[in-house]
């Protein structure tokens, strides 16, 4: 059985003189000294210097960071962008299909095409900083950029809990400053309107604007999360389109929650049980199909 080697054992030689101090087949030919050292893995790794000085040095940062626990394989700090990438992303199991939909497009304008083959290990803070006020040039909106950042910073987040370097440098780069949009509110009268013009789906338009649900919210609400007695709505599931497909997710944070909605839509709501699966009960109870409240 192999012995284990101890990690930070480490010791320059000389590769022109053996031991004894004879020339050894390599006198005058390539580096001189050569540091050789032992990683975390056990793996014996080498370096070689032109200057016994040079390899001197090198051997004390070595030692330093093992046992300090800074060590980082440089052989692995030269794994790509891309590559770290690939191993990331199927890795985003506890986000919403949306939400890693969403990431695909900054990676494949802007990140990929800037960072993809560069070596995680050679990438400095201050060249993510230029790059990002390259796009504030080229006109991108402090939204996108901000979208475009966190998708390099998630990937290289990766490459540090991976061992491939020590620290992010896209962690803490700043971004251009948002801009306060102005916000538009349509008037009661306005409501109307539109709902009177959306034919069947007047009610539906009156929910999503006297409740403040979200549309994937409102779009997914079932009869069973219609409490006519209490006259509340149970927001409890989500409907999205990533890539086109009907994904049904849970609501923003994953929390589900009441919202009360006002009396004057109670008749419609009511009407609209009724018309599906209404049980006669202050709660209509889902049955299984996968018909909702709006069909």
């Amino acid at each position: 059985m192999t012995q284990r080697r101890n990690p930070g054992n480490c010791e320059v030689e000389d590769l022109w003189y053996k031991k004894d101090k004879t020339p050894s087949s390599r006198h005058g030919v390539g580096k001189r000294w050569r540091v050789r050292w032992v990683d975390y893995d056990g793996h014996q790794k080498t370096r070689s210097f032109d200057r016994q000085q040079d390899a001197k040095s090198y051997k004390k940062q070595i030692i330093t960071s093992i046992t300090t626990g800074d060590y980082i394989d440089r052989n692995k700090s030269q794994t790509t962008v891309s590559e770290v990438y690939k191993r990331w992303e199927p890795t985003q199991v506890h986000v919403k299909a949306k939400t890693r939909y969403d990431r695909l497009s900054p990676w494949n304008i802007d990140v990929e095409p800037r960072w993809g083959e560069r070596e995680v290990g050679s990438i400095q803070k201050s060249e993510v900083s230029e790059w990002i006020g390259e796009l504030h040039a080229a006109g991108k909106s402090p939204s996108k950029i901000a979208q475009v950042l966190e998708v390099l910073r998630l990937v290289l987040g990766f490459a540090v809990d991976d061992g491939l370097i020590k620290a992010n440098p896209a962690r803490g780069v700043k971004t251009p400053r948002k801009t306060e949009q102005r916000k538009f509110y349509l008037t009661v009268p306005q409501v109307e309107t539109i709902a009177k013009g959306c034919g069947d789906h007047a009610t539906m338009i009156r929910v999503l604007a006297y409740t403040g649900l979200r549309w994937g919210e409102c779009a997914a609400l079932r009869v069973e999360d219609v409490d006519l007695e209490k006259r509340h709505l149970w927001v409890r599931h989500n409907d999205s389109r990533p890539g086109g497909k009907l994904v049904e997710t849970t609501p923003k944070s994953h929390e589900q929650r009441w919202v009360p909605y006002p009396d004057f839509i109670h008749n419609e709501l009511k009407v609209s049980c009724l018309g599906t699966f209404w049980t006669g009960s202050p709660v209509s109870f889902w049955t299984g199909s996968p018909w909702g409240l709006w069909t």
